[in-house]
This record gives C-alpha cells, structure tokens and sequence, in this order.
C-alpha cells in the first residue's frame, strides 16, 4: 500500500523565496517577493544578468513572476519588465513557456 504526499504550495514557495534571499547561485539571477508583505507569495519580481558570448551579454533583464494557486503543478506565469527580442517572449514580455521548455 502506498500513499501519496502532497506538499503544500507554499512550502515549495518558502524553499524558493529562502534560496532567493541566500544568494545559492552565481550572481547572474537573483529573485525576491515584489511586495514583503504577501502572505500568499504569489507575485516575484526576478533578475537576469544576459550571459557571455550571447547578444544578451552585460544586459540587465527585470522579470515579473506569478505563481498561481496550482504552483508547482502549474508553472508560473513569467513577463520580462525590461524589453527583450528572444523566441518565446511576446512583444509585451510575456514568456510562451510552450516555446521554451
């Protein structure tokens, strides 16, 4: 017989908003709560360093992130703040994850 757990969503939002908060990567991303005070932890603002060698080197990149209520089974909503020419993003930011998965 075997069961089933489910994690909470925000569970899974803690764990991300804790790496956020330690810096647990090399500087080039970074992410946070837009407003401290959401209990639901559902809007992120995020932050790309364009990587070398690519067109999108030296560029800073702002992002917009919404994790809704069936995160993680559902991926976030994601819109690029800063303006981006790349395949999968719309001309008003907004990320096609079925055209970058």
């Amino acid at each position: 017989m075997s069961s089933t757990v489910i994690v909470p969503r925000l569970f899974y939002l803690m764990d991300e908003l804790e790496a956020g908060q330690k810096g647990s990567n090399d500087g080039t991303i970074s992410w946070g709560l837009e407003n401290n005070e959401d209990n639901t932890l559902t809007i992120w603002n995020g932050m790309i360093v364009g990587p070398a060698r690519t067109p999108f080197q030296n560029k800073i990149f702002n992002l917009q992130i919404i994790c809704g209520t069936q995160y993680p089974d559902k991926a976030p909503e994601v819109r690029f703040i800063t303006r981006i020419n790349m395949d999968g993003v719309n001309s008003v930011g907004q990320v096609d994850i079925s055209k970058v998965s």
